[in-house]
């Protein structure tokens, strides 16, 4: 697969858009999320989830739960890599936003593998597992959104146990780095996906920009309507919005 080395200083070459397929393993519930991949060997690969994310919970719960336990998970490639950036609440399953958003649901398989269901017309599909027990390895650097390099840190380790693809498989990727880039206008597809739901919650919300200085998730402006002149706006509005 052409994986690409974007910049000069980079730790290696990236997988910069995979939807990593992860599984609660008390729950049960599913999450698509999108953490690059440096690419180490054949079989080796490093997993960039932050502490904060869904897929990086889970691995903590099952490493708590069973010291022998393996992770698995899987990267899969798919026409809605949108799903797995969105701001969705926790446990809300991002193939059923695909789903909506295509108007169809998303076919899903089993993995060669393991029990995970990954979308069956994905392009290519990388099965594989991260030992929570395992040491962790040092991933990056990275040529990052804010135009700088993020520094070199310790993250889990992926095993590939199987590829799979179909014939004249696309591969998608993206490059990440100064903006704006395709994550800025994946923010704008964002906000008009979300804002309604917002005002739900919020009615005083007016509108919600992301501009390209904040690199897609650095800065927000929220305008708000103040119900009753001279009130002072809820402070639940700022902690729900930032919440968000």
């Amino acid at each position: 697969m052409p994986i690409l080395k974007c910049w000069p200083l980079d730790g290696g070459r990236f997988l910069t858009l995979p939807c990593v397929v992860t599984k609660d393993p008390d729950t049960g519930e599913r999450n698509v999320g999108m953490y690059r991949v440096q690419i180490y060997d054949e079989r080796t690969a490093g997993l960039h989830w932050q502490l904060q994310k869904v897929g990086a919970a889970m691995a903590a719960l099952l490493r708590d739960r069973d010291p022998h336990a393996r992770r698995h998970l899987s990267r899969r490639r798919s026409d809605v890599p949108f799903a797995a950036t969105a701001p969705l609440p926790d446990g809300l399953d991002e193939f059923l936003l695909a789903g909506y958003l295509r108007r169809k649901s998303v076919e899903l398989v089993k993995c060669e593998t393991n029990d995970l269901e990954v979308p069956a017309n994905a392009d290519v599909v990388i099965e594989g597992y991260v030992d929570p027990k395992e040491p962790l390895r040092e991933e990056g650097p990275f040529g990052d959104t804010p135009a700088s390099y993020t520094l070199p840190e310790p993250y889990p380790v992926f095993h590939v146990t199987a590829i799979t693809h179909r014939r004249d498989a696309v591969y998608p990727a993206t490059i990440v780095g100064i903006p704006p880039m395709e994550d800025f206008y994946l923010g704008g597809a964002s906000v008009k996906l979300f804002l309604p739901v917002f005002k739900m919650n919020f009615p005083e919300i007016v509108d919600i920009a992301l501009p390209a200085e904040g690199v897609f998730h650095n800065l927000v402006f929220v305008s708000i309507r103040r119900p009753i002149p001279c009130r002072p706006t809820r402070s639940c509005t700022a902690s729900g919005a930032w919440g968000r």
